[in-house]
């Protein structure tokens, strides 16, 4: 049976909570960000042996993506981005406190606790989304992106300042994670069931089906292609967010502060690809985006590659746009195949 219908404040303020969670989000992500040069300081480790400690986010982010969709099934995003989030952003003063103490290890489980949290959270957010999305009857998936983006503008612009001030990592990380803290618990109270009439599946029929059923969905060619289409933007992306403030202090002489700005640059055409992404794929469709995006991105990593100056290294207006594409298509209930693979956000 399927969920009534819902008012229409409840569907706005569904869609604004959603907005704040995207936000959140992005700011717990880049308030880490923003302080990974000040870490390995503290930490006084080699390039290689920090890369393998911010690898604890992509190994938390595989477990975490693994058992979303069985977590979604059976509670619901609404509570699964309160989970999620909310045991991820305490992993950050975690690897904070293992700054703090010069101890790789204990930073390395807090930024796995962080992206098995995260990881959770994103995939409900985007289920929710899609959901929100389809009662709408009209593509806001874009704008919700754009608002992690946005979130993660703020998070750095704020770790830009607190490192020019000199505040400590663990000081800084510790207030922002607290306040990322209430405001989840505040917002997932405007959450709507995942499961309305305009769905196209009840909750009940997603409860029941097993995990052996969710996981079948990855024997469709459609969902290979579509996490072959993830994996190369994530790859991006995720180069970008991880190593590019560190790029800029160590290849070309900036200090933390400036490095953490540049950092904002990137993440600011992100929030600017995803916002003219909603006019862009109304008029033109998701397919030729995805396609014109992908070779942006393309251009604009070889920039960062092989041009010298600090100046050009601020792609990703590209990548911002086609993020939303998938996430989008992968909630559509048309495609009964892919809609338990909702990606990252």
């Amino acid at each position: 049976m399927s969920a009534p219908a819902l008012t229409r404040r409840q569907v706005t303020g569904w869609r604004n909570a959603l907005f704040v969670t995207f936000a959140l989000t992005g700011l717990a992500i880049s308030t880490w960000l923003s302080r990974v040069p000040a870490v390995r300081d503290e930490l006084d480790v080699s390039t290689a042996a920090l890369g393998m400690i911010i690898f604890g986010i992509a190994a938390g982010s595989m477990v975490g993506l693994v058992a979303s969709s069985h977590v979604v099934a059976r509670a619901g995003s609404a509570r699964t981005v309160l989970f999620g989030l909310g045991v991820g952003v305490l992993g950050l003063p975690v690897a904070a406190i293992g700054a703090q103490i010069h101890q790789p290890v204990v930073s390395f489980l807090g930024l796995l606790v962080f992206g098995a949290g995260s990881s959770m959270c994103d995939v409900a957010m985007n289920v929710s989304g899609a959901a929100n999305e389809r009662v709408l009857g009209r593509a806001i998936m874009p704008l919700f992106h754009a608002m992690f983006s946005g979130g993660t503008v703020i998070g750095v612009g704020i770790g830009a300042l607190a490192e020019a001030w000199g505040i400590p990592v663990l000081v800084h990380i510790s207030i922002v994670s607290a306040l990322l803290l209430v405001a989840v618990i505040v917002t997932v109270r405007w959450f709507q069931p995942d499961h309305s009439e305009h769905s196209g599946t009840s909750a009940e029929e997603a409860r029941t089906e097993g995990w052996r059923t969710r996981l079948a969905v990855w024997r469709e060619p459609r969902t290979l292609l579509i996490g072959l289409i993830v994996l190369g933007m994530a790859f991006t992306e995720g180069s970008a967010n991880d190593w590019l403030p560190l790029a800029m202090v160590d290849g070309h002489g900036l200090d933390n502060a400036t490095g953490a700005v540049v950092l904002g640059v990137f993440l600011a055409s992100m929030t600017i690809g995803r916002i003219a992404g909603v006019f862009v794929l109304d008029r033109y469709g998701r397919v030729p985006v995805l396609r014109v995006s992908a070779a942006l991105a393309a251009v604009g990593l070889a920039v960062i590659i092989f041009v010298p100056s600090p100046s050009w290294r601020s792609p990703g207006r590209s990548s911002g746009a086609s993020a939303p594409r998938w996430a989008s298509r992968s909630g559509c209930p048309q495609r009964r195949t892919i809609r338990h693979a909702p990606p990252p956000g």
